[in-house]
Formats: structure tokens, sequence, C-alpha cells
């Protein structure tokens, strides 16, 4: 996960360091949990997150940070372009670790169809990455 943020929106809002989120607008697709997570692992109380903008689609998220409403905490393999661009600014040049994963099931008895194979291997090709 990275922290991130438009330039307009750092430039206005300074962000030194992690406490600095405290105050400033969290954006999220959850309920909370991302951020209360980051804060713990950060050595930080979380704050009440009562004035946050909560997009319910990752791509509203995204488009929500880029376009200056507040500092958001994405997987940065989602974001590649736009960090690559400077449309999207990693506040502290760094990642976290996060619990949150996502799972591919395959049932055990079922043989996958081509199309299904196909997919899995495609889906593990970009993890690898």
């Amino acid at each position: 996960m990275v922290v991130v943020c438009s330039p307009d929106y750092l430039r206005e809002n300074p962000i030194q360091e992690e406490s600095d989120l405290k105050n400033r607008a969290l954006l999220h697709v959850d309920d909370e949990t991302r951020w209360r997570e980051w804060f713990i692992n950060n050595q930080l109380t979380p704050p009440v997150l009562r004035e946050n903008l909560i997009p319910q689609e990752p791509h509203f998220q995204i488009s929500s940070t880029a376009n200056g409403l507040g500092v958001a905490l994405i997987p940065q393999s989602m974001i590649q372009t736009e960090l690559k661009s400077g449309v999207l600014v990693n506040v502290f040049d760094r990642t976290y670790v996060t619990s949150f994963a996502y799972h591919l099931g395959i049932p055990n008895r079922i043989p996958l169809s081509e199309s299904a194979t196909i997919f899995k291997n495609w889906l593990l090709s970009q993890c690898s990455e």
C-alpha cells in the first residue's frame, strides 16, 4: 500500500510525517479498516474518521484522490500509471505492509475450463510482477 494524493493537495496541505495525516481528509472505499491498520502499524492512534469521503469503488477513490479531495491508501500496483505520470504522488516515498490480500479460489475436483485456465495463468502472471 502507498499513501498518495495529488501534487496540488500536497502543496496546499503539507504532509511531513505520518502523524500529519490525522488532520487530513482520508479517502477510503472500505469501513476505515485499512486506515485504522495503517495508523496502528505506524504506532499512531487512529483518528475518528468523520469528515472523510467514502467512494464506493476503487476507481472513484483514485479519481477523487487525483482531483485533490484528500489522501488515499491504495495498493501501489493499482496506480502505477498515475504515479509515473505525476497525477498522484507517493507522499512518504515508500510502501506499507498490509494484512489485506486477494485470493484465487479453484475447486478441488472440478477441472477448469480452457478460458478459466487462461485467466488463472494471466492473473498469476500479474501477481508475479
